[in-house]
């Protein structure tokens, strides 16, 4: 039951990571900064966002194993995350170096939504404890 929950929790930061970048982009189209990279670079952020899945894994179970350092949980399922994502982003055919804004913001979200995995389970537990 649990690999479940980590399983479904992935998916879920996986999304969360793909709309975070969405809803960026588009803010950033509509205060008028042009979007350059066009398809390859969309596809190449859809597939990369992908690398959430075995990052949030990783962390879900170094957590479950080391409950008191999360903090090192989280650092090394975002160097997993940000290995896979370079080496994918970083080739000549998705042009992740000729964009470095948008790869260093993709990063960025993604760093956010893996410490949302390790900031939300301790707000849950706060709450439920008031």
């Amino acid at each position: 039951m649990r690999i479940i929950l980590a399983i479904g929790i992935s998916l879920l930061a996986t999304v969360a990571l793909y709309l975070l970048y969405w809803l960026g982009s588009g803010i950033a189209s509509d205060l008028g900064y042009p979007q350059r990279g066009g398809v390859s670079w969309g596809i190449a952020v859809f597939v990369a966002s992908f690398f959430m899945l075995p990052s949030a894994l990783i962390y879900m179970l170094l957590s479950s194993k080391w409950t008191s350092s999360r903090v090192v949980a989280l650092s090394l399922s975002f160097l997993v995350f940000l290995l896979l994502s370079t080496l994918f982003m970083g080739n000549q055919f998705s042009g992740g170096w000729s964009h470095p804004y948008r790869y260093i913001y993709f990063q960025s979200c993604a760093l956010l939504v893996l410490s949302s995995l390790v900031v939300v389970p301790l707000v849950y537990k706060a709450i439920r404890r008031a």
